[in-house]
């Protein structure tokens, strides 16, 4: 009986540990998921601001201030985009295998950084922008 017991015991305690590892498993996850989407928007900020002199002085992109990846592109943009009642000259977009074709940023001839998503109105990112925890499709 004894030995029962204390194995049922062992299993309880083993289950609730798997259970507990399983959880935090999932949240490292999820947190180094939005960790990452959010590292990427800042660096292609950085880069969009980086790179808007030199394209406005002479008209041509260097992927200087782009890592050399396939995933990530400077490229010439002509849009205009209207958020809250303003609008923005788009000329440099940066895009990026991380987005997961959900968008990609632009930057006004004033130096506005924008998220142009290909679902939803654009969205300014400033210094202090963070994505969602869990990304729309989730």
């Amino acid at each position: 009986m004894r030995v029962v017991r204390r194995m049922r015991k062992l299993i309880r305690i083993f289950t609730v540990a798997l259970l507990v590892t399983g959880v935090v498993v999932c949240l490292w996850s999820a947190l180094f998921a939005w960790t990452m989407r959010n590292t990427e928007i800042h660096m292609g900020r950085i880069a969009l601001l980086n790179t808007l002199p030199s394209f406005l002085a002479t008209g041509s992109l260097s992927n200087q201030w782009v890592a050399s990846s396939p995933e990530r592109s400077l490229f010439a943009l002509t849009n205009t985009l209207h958020v809250a009642e303003k609008t923005y000259n788009c000329v440099v977009g940066y895009r990026s295998g991380r987005f997961e074709d959900s968008g990609f940023l632009a930057v006004a001839t004033n130096g506005v950084v924008l998220w142009v998503d290909s679902k939803r109105s654009p969205k300014i990112v400033d210094r202090s922008y963070v994505t969602r925890f869990f990304p729309p499709g989730f």
